[in-house]
């Protein structure tokens, strides 16, 4: 006989498998293991983009000037094969999603769920011990850029200071 169900029974726990799984438009990590030369390892939704396909990722979070929009962008571009099996370069957008750099003992997480909202944006640096990350706030740009042995990562503040997220060793 099967168990009745009754309003004060609590809801069924979903599995640690469920749980675990990632939501949203996806992951996007790049490890830095190497300024100099400049040698990553870039994962999306799991899949390893090797470097040499890798022609540029660039971050943008922005908040606009009066009355504008904000800018809110992740592009990578990077070698495919197309069915005559030719190499071409092909640019894809990567928000929604959350993005995350490691380099140099440094951290950075974006997590944008719409492009089309900048209170959509979670920005994190560092890692704490407790597993957390800093939360910026008072951030007027991020910028990133990974290109061509390049690695540079900034943030402005709404005072218009600027700091270098990676800075030279």
């Amino acid at each position: 006989m099967f168990a009745k169900h009754t309003p004060s029974d609590p809801a069924p726990q979903p599995s640690a498998a469920e749980l675990a799984r990632i939501l949203g438009g996806g992951l996007v990590q790049i490890i830095v293991s190497n300024l100099q030369p400049l040698v990553f390892h870039l994962f999306l939704n799991h899949h390893l983009v090797e470097q040499t396909d890798v022609e540029e990722v660039s971050v943008l979070v922005e908040l606009p000037e009066e009355d504008g929009q904000p800018m809110l962008r992740a592009t990578m571009t990077h070698a495919v094969t197309n069915v005559a099996g030719e190499r071409q370069m092909q640019s894809a957008e990567l928000f929604p999603c959350t993005l995350e750099v490691v380099a140099e003992n440094r951290r950075f997480s974006i997590t944008c769920s719409d492009v089309a909202d900048i209170n959509s944006a979670w920005i994190g640096i560092g890692l704490l011990p407790d597993g957390s990350a800093h939360d910026l706030s008072g951030v007027r740009s991020l910028r990133m850029v990974l290109a061509a042995g390049i690695l540079d990562a900034r943030v402005t503040w709404t005072n218009g200071q600027e700091e270098e997220l990676f800075p030279a060793p």
